[in-house]
């Protein structure tokens, strides 16, 4: 019987001729292994790149429901302290109200220097306004007694303290004379002779004319005879206080 032998001429030459074959799937497999790995690898990096930086978000969310909370916190304490505020200030308000005449009064009475007497006071509570006389040793003391008065305006107001909470905004001396007679030798609308105040004050006078004391005084009191008197309009105002209590 005849064998008869088909393959190609390399293969009956090259008995291992197929080895080529093997080691390029091989080789190729080796790489499809290796670039998986890679990427499995890359998308593992990824995935953990991911997860801190979420932690890091929730690290700072958590952080900032730290931070709102202890906003809404100090803006619940802002609220009741603001509530208490509003209650003091009109318990104070009210205060003022009751005490204002009592107020004007020790402030008249504490500022006035030595050497300056009052003969009479009159109030008028819808403008505000004052209108005192008097006298004094010397003009010296007039203007020293207005100049204090004056100055309780830069008083720092404090709830603690009610008579802060008032203050003379305008000080006007409207007449002054040596004999006690208010007709003669008076000075009115003097320049120098006031302090902070618009000429209009003396126009808005809301009060009838008034009988000097003096002479009454000058008759019980001789020594004060030929002394300046005097007659004053004063302006009074609360003060305002702001968040802190201050003005």
């Amino acid at each position: 019987m005849i064998s008869i032998n088909l393959a190609p001429t390399e293969e009956l030459e090259n008995r291992h001729w197929y080895s080529f074959d093997i080691l390029a799937f091989v080789f190729i497999c080796s790489l499809l292994f290796g670039g998986s790995r890679i990427y499995v690898w890359i998308i593992e990096n990824q995935i953990s790149t991911v997860e801190t930086e979420t932690l890091q978000i929730e690290t700072r969310i958590h952080g900032l429901k730290t931070a709102s909370d202890r906003f809404d916190e100090i803006h619940r304490v802002i609220e009741r302290e603001d509530k208490n505020l509003r209650s003091i200030r009109s318990i104070t308000t009210s205060k003022i109200a009751k005490y204002e005449p009592v107020i004007l009064l020790e402030y008249l009475q504490t500022l006035k220097p030595d050497g300056v007497w009052l003969d009479s006071v009159q109030e008028n509570h819808a403008k505000k306004m004052l209108l005192i006389t008097g006298g004094a040793f010397d003009n010296v003391l007039i203007a020293d007694f207005m100049t204090l008065l004056s100055d309780t305006r830069h008083v720092e107001p404090s709830i603690e303290n009610v008579r802060s909470l008032i203050h003379f905004s305008d000080v006007v001396l409207e007449k002054i004379s040596t004999d006690g007679n208010s007709k003669t030798e008076t000075k009115r609308g003097n320049p120098s002779a006031r302090f902070d105040s618009p000429a209009a004050m003396v126009l808005e006078r809301p009060f009838s004319a008034s009988t000097s004391n003096a002479k009454i005084t000058q008759q019980i009191f001789p020594e004060v005879k030929g002394r300046p008197v005097f007659s004053m309009l004063l302006r009074y105002e609360k003060s305002e206080l702001d968040a802190k209590g201050g003005r």
